[in-house]
């Protein structure tokens, strides 16, 4: 890749110099830096949180460097994905059951064929990120007159019954970069800055930057045990075109700006530096890890029902009260049957060995589960009128 880079480079701009290359993580910071976004981020901390399809990759700088970095596989897919199913498993996926019938029936009566035909298509492969994705890409067809009409996104932030999972799944990140951040001695940051095409999920939980940021700010001082100055907190995002940010960010990355190791600023939180672990090998994950493992995972559920009492659930971000109540049902269900199957889906889908030491938290492990099954049974509640 580096050779092709090379050849490119010196065939359209013609110069001695050579590309340098840029971890893909820490681009988004120099773009809303750059472009005069954020200010104070030489003096307080800044969060770089980029959530992909696959991974969420965080960055904390500070005087304009990197010093921290973490990455895990909970970003978009975990919604709008399978799960741990390798196989596809759209004909169970409470997303797809509930507005494939209403994209379906808005193609025929609006005599959009060509765009039917390639929907079915896709259907029939039944794998969730594919057919989500392709209701994502509707309302930016050219054949479409009236955008909004098809708008996936607005759909699914109308819809009070799903926004929950939205607002747990987006919880679930700021919680675990908090409790990073603390444990490495890194004080509130100033800025969150959001990315990557995931962070388009932000405008289904509310389109009030001012609510998500209360809803952040929360969540920090509450891990902190401590609360923002007179500066506080504020989120930075480009919601028109969030993956753009990486590409902009990157021309705008000096080759004074990176870091010479990457594994020295990188750090895997296990969940379980109370009781003195800080790392894991899979060959270590005995019953008593695990078990201790669904116990944290459950302080954070209950940490998360607990926002409810500073920001309330159903007159702030409209989530339905039979959704709410259905969610305190079945969202601490089932952990350690999530846990192991994260575990065997990852160690099959990455080959690893029993001595590999684990690259990212298992706290987000059981949560796939718990999201996949929340979707499900809030689908349910209620339908979408063709």
């Amino acid at each position: 890749m580096a050779e092709e880079w090379n050849q490119l480079f010196n065939q359209y701009f013609k110069s001695s110099i050579t590309p340098i290359a840029i971890p893909e993580s820490l681009a988004p910071f120099y773009y809303f830096k750059g472009t005069n976004k954020i200010q104070g981020g030489a003096y307080k901390p800044v969060v770089s949180i980029d959530i992909g399809g696959g991974t969420t990759d965080i960055v904390v700088f500070k005087s304009n460097k990197a010093l921290l970095l973490s990455s895990f596989k909970f970003a978009a897919n975990t919604i709008f994905g399978d799960g741990f199913s390798e196989y596809g498993a759209a004909s169970s996926n409470g997303l797809i059951q509930k507005y494939s019938p209403h994209y379906e029936a808005l193609l025929v009566n609006n005599g959009l064929n060509r765009l039917l035909e390639v929907f079915r298509a896709i259907k029939t492969k039944n794998r969730s990120e594919d057919i989500n994705a392709f209701l994502f890409s509707i309302e930016n067809n050219t054949s479409i007159n009236s955008s909004k009409q098809y708008s996936y996104n607005e759909l699914l932030a109308q819809d009070e019954d799903i926004k929950i999972v939205f607002l747990y799944f987006y919880a679930a990140i700021i919680y675990h970069v908090a409790q990073l951040m603390k444990l490495k001695g890194i004080e509130l940051p100033k800025h969150i800055i959001l990315s990557g095409t995931g962070s388009k999920v932000l405008q289904i939980i509310t389109p009030d930057r001012s609510l998500l940021t209360k809803f952040s700010k929360v969540i920090f001082e509450k891990v902190y045990g401590q609360n923002f100055d007179q500066d506080g907190l504020s989120i930075e995002t480009e919601k028109n075109q969030p993956k753009e940010v990486t590409c902009k960010g990157g021309l705008m990355t000096g080759e004074g700006d990176l870091v010479e190791d990457l594994e020295e600023i990188k750090h895997t939180l296990t969940g379980l530096e109370d009781i003195g672990i800080a790392t894991l090998r899979y060959s270590e994950l005995d019953a008593a890890i695990k078990k201790s493992m669904v116990s944290y995972i459950e302080n954070f559920h209950h940490f998360f029902l607990s926002l409810n009492d500073d920001l309330n659930f159903v007159d702030d971000f409209t989530i339905s009260p039979a959704a709410f109540t259905l969610f305190k049902q079945e969202a601490g269900k089932h952990l350690p049957d999530y846990l192991e199957n994260a575990l065997g889906f990852n160690a099959k889908i990455d080959e690893l060995s029993d001595d590999k030491e684990l690259e990212e938290s298992l706290f987000f492990y059981p949560l796939i589960g718990t999201i996949n099954n929340l979707i499900s049974q809030l689908a349910g509640i209620s339908t979408v009128k063709h």
